[in-house]
Parts: structure tokens; C-alpha cells; sequence
């Protein structure tokens, strides 16, 4: 990543550098060895508390039953939800930090077009 830092401040970078760090990045990533979260069981309950009204066991159930599945349900979406953000939030940056390389590079180049015009 440090590598990748420093070749934003190159003034004369190539296409072929720039390709061959993003190839480097990607390799990195497809090699992360972590595992992605497995969100079927909570879809499935959301899915089954959303079709609450036809369950029996619902309807049945103590006003505090009811009350603590409630806030289990709501406790799952709020986790999911801030999650949900903390990936969004990580993914602006990171589009933020390379419309930042981009239009830097475009505009080193742009005054490198200049000088040559002169």
C-alpha cells in the first residue's frame, strides 16, 4: 500500500506503472484469506419476523415475548445497518483518495501537454 501511496506523487507515471500497481493491489485482495460474513440465517429471520402476522406463536405469545423478539429483531437490523455503513463509509474514502489521485495525475499531465505546447 505504501508503494501504491508513493506513485501518486510521481510526476512522470506511466500507464504501465499505474496498471501494475492496481494488478499488484488486486492480487493482494484476492489473497486476503479472510471469510465473508454469511448473512442467510439472518436474512431468513428478518424474513420470517417480517411475516409475523401469520405466525401463531407470534399472536400467541406474551406482550414481553412479543416485546423481547422485538427488540432481538431490531438489535440484528441495527447491527446489520451499522455494518452496512462502516462498508459504505470505507468504500467513499477510498473513492474519494483515488478521485484525488486521478484528477491530480490528469492535471500533472495536463501541465506537462502545456509546457510541451510552448
Amino acid at each position: 500500500m505504501s508503494e501504491a501511496k508513493s506513485l501518486q506523487y510521481k510526476l512522470s507515471l506511466t500507464n504501465e506503472e499505474m496498471v501494475a500497481m492496481i494488478d499488484k493491489l488486486t492480487a493482494a485482495k484476492n489473497n486476503l484469506n479472510g471469510k465473508a460474513t454469511d448473512f442467510s440465517k439472518a436474512d431468513e429471520l428478518l424474513e420470517e419476523y417480517n411475516n409475523r402476522d401469520n405466525n401463531q406463536r407470534y399472536h400467541n405469545a406474551t406482550a414481553p415475548s412479543q416485546l423481547a423478539y422485538d427488540n432481538a429483531i431490531n438489535e440484528l437490523k441495527n447491527k446489520i445497518n451499522l455494518m452496512l455503513l462502516n462498508h459504505l463509509k470505507k468504500i467513499l474514502h477510498i473513492i474519494k483518495k483515488l478521485s484525488s489521485i486521478c484528477l491530480m495525475h490528469t492535471e500533472q499531465q495536463l501541465k506537462v501537454c502545456y509546457k510541451h505546447k510552448d
